[in-house]
């Protein structure tokens, strides 16, 4: 199944306190996300119900790098994120720009 994903080019999003709430995974060390990242799969990460999981975007990618993710590899996931954003090419063109131009200053 990993195979058939990489291949495929699909992004995958993660939402990894929702999984560990909801009991998709017993904890967010046991959450296969940086196998799929290891494979060769693209990944966004999301919170999928934010009130009611009780989390942000902020927490999540904060999960992520308590799980090792680096900050190169978490510019990667949101890079990835915004390549499949449902939003105009000139909108994913710009916050492309703004990413690489915020990589760029620090």
């Amino acid at each position: 199944m990993l195979e058939l994903l990489a291949t495929s080019g699909v992004t995958v999003e993660c939402s990894l306190t929702c999984n560990v709430v909801l009991g998709a995974v017993a904890s967010y060390t046991e959450h296969p996300v940086r196998q799929l990242v290891k494979s060769g799969i693209a990944i966004a990460l999301c919170t999928d119900n934010p009130v009611q999981i009780s989390t942000t975007i902020g927490r999540e990618y904060t999960v992520a790098h308590a799980l090792g993710f680096s900050p190169a590899e978490l510019l990667a996931v949101t890079r990835n994120a915004i390549k499949v954003a449902f939003t105009s090419p000139k909108r994913r063109n710009e916050l492309l720009t703004e990413l690489s131009q915020w990589k760029d200053s620090k």
